[in-house]
């Protein structure tokens, strides 16, 4: 597995020009590096209104991580690579993993739910944060 930080949105370089048209089930809209995608993220995979967030984990590795993509990945050979996006919470860090698509796009299923998790984190491990850099986006090819 190999990783990769993101470049920033508005790198030219970092701009995709080999999207296919778009697939109602692979194409929410948004590439992995759009600055509005952790919020829908977040969004997509909360509860219900009134359900409590769940539970922190005390310590999320890059091992829960991995092993999370190597276990979860959906059986559909057009995801391609998978994303962890990271943002401050009140009781740490809220992690969201995600399935992409050749074009860097979140893989959703036929409703359109992204296929994934989200996960709250007191802190994340030594490994995960220098793989991060000081960002929040890592992708894992």
């Amino acid at each position: 597995m190999r990783f990769f930080r993101a470049r920033s949105p508005g790198n030219p370089a970092g701009e995709r020009d080999d999207r296919a048209s778009p697939d109602p089930v692979t194409d929410p809209g948004l590439p992995v590096t759009d600055p509005r995608l952790p919020g829908q993220l977040i969004a997509a995979f909360a509860g219900p209104p009134g359900q409590p967030e769940p539970a922190a984990v005390d310590t999320l590795t890059l091992r829960d991580v991995t092993a999370y993509f190597a276990s979860q990945r959906p059986g559909d050979p057009r995801v391609k690579a998978g994303a962890l996006l990271s943002a401050p919470h009140p009781d740490g860090r809220q992690v969201v993993q995600v399935f992409l698509d050749a074009a860097d796009r979140v893989f959703a299923d036929a409703s359109g739910a992204p296929y994934g998790r989200r996960v709250i984190a007191r802190r994340l491990d030594e490994d995960l944060l220098d793989y991060l850099g000081g960002g929040n986006l890592l992708i894992f090819r």
